[in-house]
């Protein structure tokens, strides 16, 4: 069975922290010695390696700072809702044009490694149930996405593509956490 858990160091490259986070953050959060998300001490079994951040320590500062911050497992799918719901975001402004196809085909790995963790949550439903049924219906809709993207045409319409990618990891994540708790006795 796959878990987030084991998928967890394919969702780093998506994965980006908030300029802010990143000004505020101590010293061993931004180099990986903790979780840059809860601070808690990381060790080489439950760290999570992200991208490079390149970051403005201040508006009036002219030089960017760089760090490699790393998270906690636990922290991987909470920080990968933050980014993509941000990317979804209504009024979320593309990115540059080769950062955006990046972007899209970090979304389009993050999504295909969370179809199988889903599947296998679903899986563990009786058939009829609703948590089921809701975590078919958005796992179709994922596929549906990512079979077919965008015609090359222009930055507007592949940024739309990378919100629907988005708020399909958002929507996945959701039904994962539906369908990993524990039910309330009567709820469906």
């Amino acid at each position: 069975m796959t878990t987030l858990s084991d998928q967890a160091q394919v969702f780093a490259p998506v994965i980006r922290l908030d300029v802010e986070t990143l000004r505020s953050a101590p010293w061993g959060e931004l180099h990986g010695r903790s979780c840059a998300r809860c601070g808690t001490g990381l060790s080489p079994e439950t760290a999570v390696d992200l991208a490079r951040h390149d970051y403005k320590s201040d508006d009036w500062v002219n030089y960017v700072s760089s760090c490699r911050p790393r998270l906690c497992r636990r922290c991987v799918p909470l920080q990968l809702r933050d980014t993509a719901s941000a990317v979804a975001a209504v009024d979320a402004e593309p990115p540059v044009p080769h950062h955006l196809s990046a972007l899209v085909s970090r979304l389009s790995v993050a999504l295909g490694a969370l179809i199988p963790v889903v599947e296998a949550a679903a899986e563990r439903h009786p058939a009829g149930s609703l948590r089921r049924a809701g975590a078919e219906a958005g796992l179709s809709e994922a596929r549906v996405r990512l079979a077919h993207p965008p015609r090359l045409g222009d930055r507007g319409r592949r940024f739309a593509h990378a919100q629907r990618l988005a708020r399909s990891v958002v929507c996945l994540l959701d039904h994962v956490a539906r369908l990993t708790t524990v039910p309330k006795v009567g709820a469906p």
